[in-house]
């Protein structure tokens, strides 16, 4: 629910809470939470590379409270992304087919066309059954691989 922004960050939080007996407050709370994020530098040079031949994008299953520590946290990370289709913004989330279908039909392309890369071999599934070029990111190196054998410039 919270993903799909259904419910508020401090509705969110006060839920945790009570069902894992957390006694802190809801600054210390996100401060946890959002403790999960490590930048990957290698990957960040691929995808900002000055001879790319695509249109970089954004599809993520996040909340508002992550969102808003990435912002803040890696501005200029952002400002490679041409579109940032966000779950909790659009009341969805991967792996469900509407989520990719919005993002199909926002561009106007073949499915085909777009590569995908994600962490989630069920995101990567779901994408593949909406025709979507999925691959399965597991390290920067295989990453350059795969958009190299897709013909994407980098």
């Amino acid at each position: 629910m919270y993903e799909k922004g259904n419910i508020s960050s401090l509705d969110f939080y006060g839920i945790l809470s009570k069902e894992t007996e957390y006694s802190g407050t809801y600054n210390e709370f996100s401060v946890i939470w959002n403790n999960i994020f490590v930048p990957m530098p290698e990957t960040i040079e691929i995808i900002s590379s000055p001879a790319q031949n695509y249109q970089l994008v954004v599809l993520s299953n996040t909340n508002d409270l992550h969102f808003d520590y990435l912002k803040k946290s890696y501005p200029g990370i952002f400002l490679l992304f041409e579109k940032l289709f966000l779950s909790y913004e659009m009341h969805l989330r991967k792996p469900e087919d509407e989520i990719f279908q919005q993002v199909i039909k926002y561009y106007d392309i073949l499915p085909s066309e777009i590569f995908f890369a994600d962490d989630m071999e069920e995101n990567v599934k779901a994408g593949r059954n909406n025709g979507i070029s999925a691959h399965l990111f597991t390290c920067s190196s295989k990453l350059a691989e795969q958009l190299k054998d897709q013909k994407v410039q980098i």
